[in-house]
């Protein structure tokens, strides 16, 4: 059962595996990390503590879980122990159920891990400032045993009326009133994203993250990953086995 879970966990892998992995030359400079720290004493060390393509936010060794799979209760936190264990501390949450299941692990277990919040603006018809806030106020509440998140991620949907002015108002009441440390973009093109990166600026913070799917069945996307070290945002691939592939769920440990 603990296989078949984390089979179907997405995993959200940070740049560095994929540009080690096609030996990419290509260097821009960042924000030396600040390199915070997630881990209980007795956990498993954190091999990418320094990094020079980091900002700010830093995700001990550079791998993290999505809750987008998660139905049983015993099973997901049976999985979460174990992924916590051997050095996985990034959860992002992705819907309302599991961010209910995620606070009672958190209560019941001593997890010190980094929890991410995602919002997607498909189908609002305007208030982005009000919806990021409520949302994230919301998910907070669910989350009954944190008092804040380290990371929320927003989709700008092209079927909303959310702007990118709502959604940048709504970030920084987030950082300002303390429910969240950092902010990131999911499925950004690098247009949009250099265009929300200097929304942030003007508002003396900035994009920490743009979530999106790369893999080596599907390279679509792999010039974002350039942009987005160019703007000094860390690219969080989405699906790093492909979607239909290993990620998909069809996978267990006994095939």
């Amino acid at each position: 059962m603990i296989y078949r879970t984390m089979n179907i966990l997405l995993c959200l892998v940070l740049l560095i595996i994929a540009t080690e992995a096609f030996q990419t030359t290509h260097h821009y400079s960042t924000v030396h990390p600040t390199a915070l720290y997630y881990f209980r004493k007795d956990s498993p060390p954190d091999f990418y503590e320094k990094y020079d393509d980091e900002n700010a936010l830093h995700i001990p060794n550079r791998i993290g879980i999505t809750t987008a799979n998660w139905k049983d209760e015993e099973d997901a936190t049976d999985a979460l122990t174990l992924l916590v264990e051997t050095g996985v501390s990034l959860v992002s949450c992705e819907n309302s159920k599991s961010e209910e299941m995620l606070g009672r692990a958190l209560e019941d277990q001593e997890y010190d891990v980094a929890v991410a919040c995602s919002y997607n603006t498909r189908f609002k018809t305007g208030g982005g400032k009000s919806f990021i806030v409520n949302s994230l106020q919301n998910s907070i509440d669910r989350l009954s045993s944190i008092s804040s998140v380290q990371l929320v991620q927003t989709k700008s949907s092209r079927f909303s009326l959310v702007g990118l002015n709502g959604i940048a108002d709504g970030m920084l009441e987030s950082i300002d009133d303390g429910n969240c440390d950092y902010v990131g973009m999911i499925d950004m093109a690098p247009g949009k994203l250099k265009s929300m990166v200097k929304k942030m600026r003007k508002r003396d913070d900035a994009v920490s993250s743009n979530r999106f799917e790369y893999s080596l069945a599907n390279r679509k996307n792999e010039k974002w990953i350039k942009r987005c070290k160019k703007l000094g945002v860390i690219p969080f691939i989405q699906y790093p086995f492909g979607k239909d592939f290993i990620a998909s769920g069809r996978w267990t440990s006994d095939d």
